[in-house]
């Protein structure tokens, strides 16, 4: 029997994600994207590699938004369950160290074990979290809102 669970992510995914992990400081064409994640040394990508490419990137980009959001469940149950322990969150005046030992406290809890490993599966196997956001207008985001803009409602 076959089963509909995804082995994770693919060649072109993870070259992508590579490419998003070593470009942090530009922004990225769909072209260089594509001719990167088909290790293309000549010719420039045909329309196929390119629109493969455009939908490998998008889901580097909803694994991305997927993982933060499991993580930021997890850090909120984490924080629930320490202070069901009766760790108080430390007040403003609070020194570094009570600060310390709380993260300590909500790290502990079965809650923050597992947001902890989510967060090191998101930095090991998809690609750092800040670099996937600044993603967005490299993949056209930002020209479809500037077509829907300038266009106006249909």
């Amino acid at each position: 029997m076959l089963s509909a669970m995804s082995r994770g992510p693919g060649r072109i995914e993870r070259r992508i994600a590579e490419l998003f992990a070593a470009t942090q400081d530009r922004a990225l064409g769909i072209g260089e994207i594509a001719a990167y994640a088909f290790e293309l040394e000549g010719p420039s990508p045909s329309r196929a590699q390119r629109l493969s490419a455009t939908r490998a990137a998008h889901r580097v980009l909803r694994r991305v938004e997927t993982l933060r959001e499991r993580i930021r469940k997890a850090s909120a149950e984490a924080k629930s369950q320490a202070h069901a322990m009766g760790h108080e969150q430390p007040g403003d005046r609070a020194g570094i160290a009570a600060w310390w030992e709380y993260g300590a406290s909500q790290d502990a809890t079965p809650a923050g074990l597992i947001a902890s490993r989510l967060k090191d599966e998101l930095k090991s196997s998809i690609c750092p979290t800040s670099t996937a956001w600044s993603r967005r207008a490299a993949l056209g985001e930002t020209a479809k809102l500037l077509t829907l803009t300038l266009s106006g409602p249909d």
